[in-house]
């Protein structure tokens, strides 16, 4: 079950990052602060999210609530460099 929803997970993180860089023009050697920022964020998350998954052998309530907190200030963040 993790494995796949880890799987499901990378799945994402390619189209929310592939996708948006292809329509936009996004080049390697044209990086914004924000495209670093993004895969770094993505980066951080995920293993975030895994070591609370391993740890605990799942999620539960304060992990998600600690995941959710750590997304709306990756948002903020976002914004507030865009």
């Amino acid at each position: 079950m993790f494995s796949e929803a880890l799987n499901s997970n990378s799945i994402n993180v390619v189209g929310g990052l592939m996708l948006p860089a292809a329509l936009g023009g996004l080049a390697l050697g044209n990086l914004g602060r924000g495209s670093v920022f993004t895969g770094a964020a993505y980066a951080g998350m995920t293993v975030l999210a895994g070591s609370f998954a391993l740890a605990g052998r799942g999620v539960n309530r304060t992990a998600g609530g600690a995941l959710v907190a750590a997304y709306a200030g990756f948002l903020v963040t976002l914004v507030a460099i865009a």
